[in-house]
């Protein structure tokens, strides 16, 4: 790569979020640290997204992508913009269009991450609009493979990080070098893509955590309910993932469980028997075509201790 062009590079993923987009990029001007460039990384939006942010945010950057990518394909393609081109960052941003940033995030982050050199993710704590905490960490059950915020209490300003499983997708940090080593996202379209990202950059021996001391709200948060789409990505993404991270010993124990869980798990918060059927043919895909993703291959002790960690989050000073 090229000479660092800035310390942070903010990607913001958008498909027909126009709506959204003054808000959060009014809040990226009001950031006590400047030293970034923001890109609107568009997933060809026909809301006239991109007309709005030429004419009104001239200084933002444009990707627009060759079709509906969705969020692991329209990072992906604004990672090979990065590699293509040699434009280098210390720090990347990914962020969800729907969001609005603290004044201090960027500062509190990027100054973390100059200080813990083995932290590979961070998150900022994640509001609704409502001001209680959408998410503070994320613990994960491997038998299961169910993944839990921790959430729903009113937030306040502390500083404190604490250390997660995985990183909320919503407003990710990642340092660019370890963000290119792993290629990127998984090709997974929609959903569990965050969660993955965060096991692999476990399994490298980095740490994923998130800071008490910024936050950012995300407007739509836990409000909606899925979509099919959503509960269909869900759950055949999920055995994708057990499939891509964990040694082959450790598979064969604990997918079974996995498995099972899953089944007994498919009549939770289902609303009809459609619902009921996506989240089956989500399983059965994902069992299906796991031989088409390739293993990640990392120490087999490494792997346990992940595991074994995975339902605590530890809170620490900063």
């Amino acid at each position: 790569m090229e000479k660092l062009k800035k310390e942070l590079g903010i990607f913001i993923l958008n498909y027909n979020g126009q709506k959204y987009l003054k808000s959060c990029l009014d809040s990226l001007k009001t950031q006590k640290y400047n030293h970034f460039d923001i890109y609107l990384v568009d997933n060809q939006s026909i809301d006239n997204s991109v007309l709005f942010v030429k004419n009104n945010y001239p200084e933002v950057i444009i990707l627009q992508t060759n079709g509906n990518l969705g969020y692991s394909g329209g990072y992906n393609y604004m990672l090979n913009h990065l590699n293509k081109n040699k434009i280098c960052y210390k720090y990347l941003l990914l962020l969800n269009n729907d969001t609005i940033c603290d004044e201090s995030l960027i500062q509190n982050v990027c100054n973390f991450f100059d200080k813990h050199k083995n932290v590979g993710i961070i998150c900022p704590t994640i509001l609704n609009i409502d001001n209680t905490v959408f998410s503070k960490g994320g613990t994960f059950i491997p038998f299961s493979g169910t993944s839990i915020s921790k959430g729903m209490s009113v937030f306040k300003r502390e500083n404190k990080f604490i250390e997660s499983f995985w990183g909320s997708g919503c407003a990710l940090f990642i340092r660019q070098e370890l963000f290119v080593s792993l290629d990127g996202f998984a090709d997974y379209f929609m959903y569990f893509e965050d969660i993955d990202l965060s096991w692999r950059v476990r399994n490298l021996g980095y740490k994923v955590v998130y800071l008490a001391n910024t936050f950012v709200v995300h407007v739509l948060g836990g409000a909606k309910a899925p979509s099919s789409l959503e509960i269909y990505y869900s759950e055949r993404n999920r055995i994708i993932s057990y499939w891509r991270n964990l040694n082959n010993i450790i598979l064969l124990f604990l997918f079974p469980m996995l498995v099972i869980s899953r089944l007994l798990l498919l009549f939770y918060y289902i609303r009809s028997f459609d619902e009921l059927f996506i989240k089956f043919k989500g399983l059965v895909d994902g069992i299906r075509i796991v031989p088409k993703y390739d293993k990640i291959k990392s120490p087999v002790v490494q792997q346990l201790s992940i595991l074994v960690s995975a339902p605590r989050n530890k809170e620490y000073s900063i």
